[in-house]
């Protein structure tokens, strides 16, 4: 059996949020949300599909219509990743850039 390092890498990743997300509402008193924790699984998948898409548009065998979509695909690859960064960010539990004696 042959395992995509993509999916591998993701599913490790999505535990890892997932797990985070966990401690981060047990340290806050709060509940862990199960929506949050699909978003962050989710929003795993899309980094790694964001990075694979990034470098199908680098290799050169990878078929396009014209030399120029290549940039395109490539941007599409980035906007994934940037919009999955964002998911993350939005469902951690931790107060990001802030410090405990900032009120």
């Amino acid at each position: 059996m042959v395992t995509d390092w993509v999916l591998l890498v993701a599913v490790i990743l999505g535990v890892a949020l997932t797990v985070g997300h966990f401690f981060g509402a047990m340290r806050g008193r709060r509940r862990p949300e199960l929506a949050s924790c699909m978003a962050l699984i989710l929003a795993a998948f899309g980094i790694m599909m964001g990075v694979k898409v990034c470098l199908l548009a680098l290799d050169a065998s990878f078929p396009v219509m014209h030399a120029n979509e290549r940039l395109y695909v490539f941007m599409g690859g980035v906007a994934v990743v940037w919009t999955a960064l964002q998911a993350i960010v939005t469902h951690l539990p931790i107060p990001w850039g802030q410090r405990g004696d900032e009120k």
